[in-house]
């Protein structure tokens, strides 16, 4: 806060970002500070409340929601008890019931109005919740695009540019996508509804339906073979993915989740090498960390939350894509490894779904 008081260049990860207030706001507005933001920045997210929690909060007359803008206060400053943590996170955050028991956290728009110039260097935009959001708040942009000079000097130019095919067929070049068995074995045998359970295996909905406890066991198997015997690799070489209230499911000598420093799922509090965990959440961004990891083990089908969905598409026509909605996520995810040092990786995804979205982008 001091150095934005004083207007000094500053750098913030994207969790401190979205903890400016109304105070840092008003310094960035009167500094007119330009914001670089590298990788599209989370700006609604569902507040994780148990529907236990919330009807005791309500009952009790912990909390209130506006009628109008539907923001959800603190009432009783005073308060100590079992939910004090969700106490302070509902007064630090600007959280909203968008429906009956539905609460969402949002980044409040006017950080980016506040702003002299915004700009978001990423990937496949139109896949991305900002994008949606910018929609939703009437929030005007403009596509730029990197070219090189005869001086081989790289510069901004303006207009959308979609990945050039030689860019496609370099991606191509270096990653190689595992097509065999180890796809389909831990799917059912039954052929009955099998394109719908190819379409929705590894979802957050599949993980928790209990039918699929043994498709999860031999998807761990499948996945520890192809780490062990299909590319013969120790698992410092190795990272891989799911959601993280899954993780626990795959833990093995050679995928490790949980940070035994910390007891944490992708710790980032401790050297890497203290706690052998070679788990990275399934929407990291904007880290070098693991760009020596050359096998990639990714056991999700993302989908994004139906509520946030519903929530920003209140009350503008755009259309979101929820497809490249997932391939952007499945990008951004490969590009933590050696693949953005230009060196050739090994992915195992299983899902059908999300395999068919890569590899028909990559044409």
């Amino acid at each position: 806060m001091r150095l934005l008081s004083e207007g000094q260049n500053v750098v913030l990860s994207h969790e401190l970002f979205k903890l400016l207030n109304d105070t840092a706001i008003e310094r960035i507005r009167e500094f007119d500070y330009t914001l670089f933001l590298d990788e599209e920045i989370e700006v609604v997210e569902e507040f994780k409340i148990s529907p236990h929690d919330l009807k005791i909060l309500k009952e009790q007359n912990l909390i209130e929601t506006d009628p109008t803008s539907k923001r959800v206060k603190w009432l009783a400053s005073q308060y100590h008890g079992d939910l004090e943590q969700k106490k302070h996170e509902i007064q630090q955050k600007a959280l909203y019931e968008v429906e009956p028991n539905i609460i969402l956290w949002q980044l409040p728009p006017g950080i980016f109005e506040a702003f002299h110039q915004v700009y978001i260097m990423t990937f496949l935009f139109r896949g991305s919740m900002l994008y949606l959001y910018f929609q939703k708040y009437g929030i005007s942009f403009q596509y730029l695009h990197v070219e090189k000079d005869s001086q081989e000097k790289y510069y901004f130019s303006q207009g959308y540019e979609e990945v050039p095919e030689s860019e496609k067929t370099r991606i191509k070049s270096l990653l190689d996508v595992h097509d065999g068995r180890l796809n389909t074995t831990y799917l059912p045998e039954s052929k009955k509804n099998r394109a719908i359970q190819e379409f929705f295996a590894l979802s957050v909905s599949w993980y928790k339906n209990r039918k699929n406890k043994e498709c999860i066991t031999i998807l761990k198997r499948n996945a520890v073979n192809y780490i062990q015997n299909y590319r013969h690799v120790p698992k410092d070489t190795v990272m891989w993915t799911t959601f993280g209230f899954a993780s626990s499911k795959y833990e093995n000598s050679r995928m490790k989740a949980i940070c035994k420093q910390r007891e944490k799922v992708g710790c980032n509090g401790c050297k890497e090498k203290s706690c052998k965990r070679n788990f990275v959440s399934c929407n990291a961004r904007a880290t070098n960390r693991y760009a020596d990891r050359t096998t990639l083990v990714y056991l999700c089908n993302i989908f994004p939350a139906p509520p946030v969905v519903q929530y920003l598409s209140q009350g503008t026509t755009a259309e979101f894509d929820v497809g490249l909605y997932a391939l952007a996520q499945l990008m951004q995810w490969i590009w933590r490894s050696a693949i953005r040092r230009g060196e050739k990786v090994w992915l195992y995804l299983p899902s059908a779904r999300m395999r068919k979205l890569l590899l028909d982008w990559l044409g």
